[in-house]
C-alpha cells in the first residue's frame, strides 16, 4: 500500500482532519457532530501513534491554523492543552 509508511500515514490522517472540520461546521445534526467530533480525535491519536516527527509537527501547524482561525479561543484550549499534554507524554515520556 502507499500509505505502508509512518509518516505517509500521518500525511493522509492530518489532510483528513479539515475536511472533517469543515463537515463539522456545516452539519446541524447533534449526533453527527459528536461524531465528527470523536473521528476528529481519532485521528489526531492516530497521528500521535505513528511517531512520525513530520506528523507532529503537522499537529501543530493545524493546531496553530485552528487556533488563529478560531473565535473561541479558550473552548480551543480548553480541548487542545489535554490532549497536546497526552501526546508530549507518548512522545517524549516527558510528564
Amino acid at each position: 500500500s502507499i500509505i505502508s509508511d509512518n509518516n505517509h500515514f500521518a500525511l493522509a490522517t492530518i489532510m483528513t482532519i479539515p475536511i472533517l472540520i469543515h463537515l463539522y461546521l456545516q452539519s446541524r445534526n447533534t449526533l453527527l457532530r459528536v461524531a465528527l467530533v470523536g473521528g476528529m480525535f481519532m485521528l489526531v491519536v492516530a497521528v500521535i501513534g505513528t511517531n512520525s516527527r513530520g506528523g507532529f509537527i503537522g499537529i501543530v501547524a493545524l493546531g496553530a491554523w485552528i487556533f488563529v482561525t478560531t473565535r473561541k479561543k479558550a473552548r480551543f484550549l480548553a480541548i487542545a492543552i489535554p490532549i497536546a499534554l497526552v501526546a508530549l507524554y507518548q512522545r517524549f515520556r516527558l510528564l
